[in-house]
């Protein structure tokens, strides 16, 4: 699919450095970004940062075709699964304040659980070596004719036969985990996962135009709607019973809010250095040694090149997002996008591409 390009470079606000020369348009990332531009369509929100500023920043097609609203960097998205690097970023603030330890069995925190899931410990939730089943596919909780919440995934936890392995001897993506894990955070916290990621993320960051989907803070401006084609129409993706659930989603923000979230990791606003170094962006290993290549909410995988690479996607009801960094070279790239057309492997072929050409042009 191809996204018409409807505002390149513009403002982002006074919240963060712009670089002011930014990309001309015969600059090989323009070419390559305007090569998948088509006129009136569902598009895409493309931002790239270097040591901290701002190198390239567009918005490109239309966030709502029922009013062609376009596109904007404060256009916020529904962030899928690129979420769950909030869910644990929260899990380690809580961890470096002393209030909980990733060795804790998580039968500390709920209650009368199954014999087989006692020894889950937090860092299973974390690295996804639980060997608890994906509750999206193996429950009907997403398919309910009813609104669902993280306390139906809690109790789809209670009736969970057997795991898929036993906790710490593998490696598998599950959901689940990270529902757990906002469910965790509640309540050491004792706070609703809304507030707590509102008072000791959002607000303290200036993330002004992000918010969980529990939120109650009114939300002003424009949230893309999702689409698929059928036919040759563009159809607006329904809202499904599981929307509401949360850790391992949830999360809605902007380019212009992500730029502040990377700020984060960069000048170590919320975290120690110490504590980022090694939690966030370390890999694990199962009780046999085998290392596990994912961090809080991170991938943690190497270029071709050889340098290491941290990212995440994100991908729900045609919500398709890529958040890539490159340590080595102090580089983020952001691509939002309101299209299923870009999903896996066009999300993941465009966000290796803008980041090459970022490393090789910046």
């Amino acid at each position: 699919m191809k996204l018409q390009l409807t505002c390149l470079i513009g403002l982002i606000g006074a919240t963060f450095s712009f670089q002011s020369h930014a990309y001309a348009q015969s600059t090989k990332l323009d070419q390559y970004i305007r090569s998948i531009t088509v006129d009136s369509l569902p598009g895409a929100v493309v931002l790239v940062s270097k040591k901290g500023v701002v190198q390239y920043a567009g918005a490109y097609g239309i966030a709502d075709m029922s009013t062609m609203t376009p596109m904007s960097l404060q256009t916020k998205f529904q962030l899928a699964s690129s979420s769950k690097q909030f869910t644990a970023f929260a899990i380690a603030q809580l961890e470096q304040a002393g209030k909980l330890n990733r060795r804790d069995k998580i039968s500390k925190y709920f209650r009368n659980l199954p014999r087989n899931l006692r020894s889950i410990e937090i860092r299973d939730l974390i690295h996804h070596t639980s060997g608890l089943p994906d509750y999206y596919s193996h429950s009907d909780i997403c398919f309910s004719r009813t609104d669902e919440t993280n306390q139906s995934v809690l109790r789809f936890l209670y009736s969970i036969p057997r795991l898929h392995f036993s906790p710490g001897t593998g490696f598998e993506y599950s959901n689940t985990n990270y529902v757990l894990l906002a469910l965790i955070v509640e309540q050491v916290s004792r706070l609703s996962f809304d507030s707590y990621m509102s008072k000791n993320i959002f607000e303290p960051l200036g993330m002004n135009e992000t918010y969980t989907a529990t939120s109650i803070v009114s939300r002003l401006g424009v949230v893309a709607q999702s689409y698929r084609t059928k036919a040759g129409t563009q159809i607006p993706f329904s809202k499904t019973s599981c929307d509401q659930i949360q850790g391992d989603g949830g999360v809605f923000s902007s380019a212009h809010d992500m730029k502040l979230w990377f700020d984060n990791f960069s000048k170590n606003l919320l975290l120690s250095n110490t504590t980022k170094r090694n939690k966030i962006f370390r890999a694990f290993h199962l009780k046999n040694g085998t290392k596990v290549n994912y961090g809080y909410g991170w991938f943690l995988t190497t270029q071709k090149n050889g340098r290491s690479l941290y990212h995440h996607g994100g991908g729900w009801l045609g919500y398709h997002h890529s958040v890539v960094y490159s340590p080595t070279d102090d580089i983020w790239v952001l691509v939002l996008t309101n299209h299923l057309d870009y999903g896996p492997p066009a999300r993941v072929s465009i966000a290796d591409t803008i980041l090459t050409l970022a490393q090789t042009e910046l």
